[in-house]
């Protein structure tokens, strides 16, 4: 997940310690599921939204007859065939965030972020080893902690991203500067911050560590597992080796790196050149297909496809490459229009042959299709294709901040969306509210057939923030992560904030 844009931190800054967060629905559901609406079917106009078809439903199985709680609830609580969520939150005695979320095949829950001083994650005490270490931790699927460990070392260390395979070991990627790990020795020795890989088993236990650097910077953003390897993005200044692919594009440039599962080599590199900046910044990964998102200035070189930004304004690309051998199958620009505007792409996920792309923009925007424009900053959520171009394009609405931070989509296509905002807003027909002079969190959810079928503000008079939403293989629980200062309430149950904490939530079937 990319760095939050300083208008969250100012916000936050200016909240205080008050209540947060109102309680879920009472179903645990998406409001506005059981009765979808269609989408605005025009060119977006100042609200952003563009048709997808028709509306459907959010379906069933077996003819319509219910999942039983066991099956629909894979990471929740059954409570008399109820599937209840959980919440697990983590403190420390100076910042802690969390900032990833995935399952394993059979269900187990890992959660990763990084903290300062002393942190309780899990009911277990972390001490960072220098100014900043990342945790990573795991839970059964009806969240009993399995175990915690904390990685860094003498410097500042943050968590890039983090990633579970369907075999239950967890890739992380993070920014760190000589890390000392038992048995595999030390890494993120090449001089400023460095590139560091990790495998953990399922006990949480390192398999293999890599390290990439040089006497300048370097940070992963994002990474992403399949069973064709481990896909890592992020940005460097100068130039990087990965295993004897150089990359050199100059100041701030942004890399793409294909990693074997097994050993932790590189068998792929690709370079985001820029004279100025860029950064590949979200990256996912599915079947034989990684799909890579991120932005730059002046003018970008992605394997022969040339992008130009012409006002000044960063401009965003999207690319597919093939996961086996980094080749790139298509790239596109996504720009503004004149009259200026800016945008970020903040996440990225796969729907078939398409990526899923979320973030935030102001002004008039080309999204590789009709111009979209909102006046003031707003999040968006797209789908892109390849030739075919956008398929759909879905844009809060409102008169303050709004941003989409995280996207995650399943098998039959649904996509999920977390999102946050600092005045009263709407997703699609669905109103989103937020308590005066406060900073709130959303999710919301587009069917398989671009249909905003609903949305649910997480209410409160304090500050908070959800991202990375992640929905689970076996019949679509939704997780996500996020912080918060004063209360939290998911379900029955109230947790209090002693400062500004972390969280995670098993939301239940959506």
């Amino acid at each position: 997940m990319t760095v939050r844009p300083l208008a969250f931190l100012v916000l936050v800054l200016g909240a205080g310690s008050c209540a947060l967060m109102g309680s879920f629905d009472g179903d645990y559901e998406l409001t506005g599921t059981s009765a979808p609406a269609l989408d605005d079917d025009g060119d977006g106009g100042e609200t952003g939204t563009e048709g997808g078809g028709g509306a459907t439903g959010p379906g069933g199985s077996a003819g319509g007859q219910p999942l039983g709680c066991e099956e629909a609830c894979p990471t929740g609580r059954c409570v008399d065939d109820l599937c209840v969520p959980w919440v697990d939150t983590f403190s420390s005695s100076g910042f802690i965030r969390a900032v990833s979320v995935g399952t394993s095949g059979m269900g187990d829950v890992v959660v990763g972020g990084d903290f300062e001083l002393n942190a309780l994650v899990g009911m277990q005490t972390l001490s960072s080893q220098g100014m900043n270490d990342v945790f990573i931790a795991r839970y059964a699927r009806h969240g009993e902690p399995k175990w915690v460990k904390s990685f860094g070392g003498v410097d500042f260390d943050e968590l890039g991203g983090m990633a579970v395979d369907d075999d239950g070991d967890t890739y992380v990627a993070m920014r760190c500067n000589h890390m000392s790990l038992s048995g595999l020795g030390t890494i993120g020795t090449g001089g400023g911050d460095d590139i560091c890989l990790l495998r953990l088993g399922p006990s949480g236990d390192a398999v293999w560590a890599r390290s990439f650097g040089q006497w300048g910077w370097e940070a992963p953003l994002d990474v992403a597992v399949s069973a064709e390897g481990v896909f890592v993005v992020g940005r460097y200044d100068g130039n990087v080796d990965f295993d004897g692919f150089t990359l050199a594009g100059g100041t701030q440039s942004g890399f793409v790196i294909g990693v074997d599962k097994i050993d932790g080599s590189v068998s792929w590199a690709v370079d985001v050149p820029s004279p100025t900046y860029a950064e590949a910044s979200a990256v996912a990964a599915k079947g034989d297909k990684v799909f890579v998102g991120g932005r730059f200035g002046s003018w970008t070189d992605i394997q022969g496809y040339m992008l130009s930004d012409d006002d000044g304004t960063e401009d965003l690309f999207v690319a597919s490459f093939n996961a086996k051998s980094g080749t790139a199958h298509w790239v596109k620009r996504l720009h503004n229009l004149p009259g200026g505007g800016w945008a970020e792409l903040r996440d990225i996920a796969v729907v078939g042959p398409d990526a899923i792309i979320a973030g935030s923009f102001q002004g008039p925007w080309n999204f590789d299709g009709p111009p979209v424009t909102s006046f003031n900053p707003q999040g968006y959520v797209a789908r892109i294709g390849g030739p075919m171009g956008r398929v759909w394009f879905h844009a809060t609405t409102g008169t303050s901040f709004a941003e989409m931070t995280g996207v995650a989509t399943n098998d039959m296509g649904d996509v999920v969306v977390t999102g946050a905002m600092d005045g009263a807003s709407s997703f699609g027909p669905h109103p989103l509210t937020v308590d005066t002079n406060t900073f709130g969190a959303f999710i919301g959810h587009v069917g398989p057939s671009g249909d905003v079928l609903g949305a649910e503000s997480l209410e409160g008079a304090g500050a908070e923030y959800a991202t990375a939403p992640h929905i689970h293989a076996n019949d679509g629980n939704l997780l996500f992560v996020g912080d918060f200062d004063g209360t939290l309430q998911v379900g029955d149950e109230q947790h209090v904030a002693n400062g500004w904490e972390a969280y995670l939530v098993s939301h239940g079937a959506f």
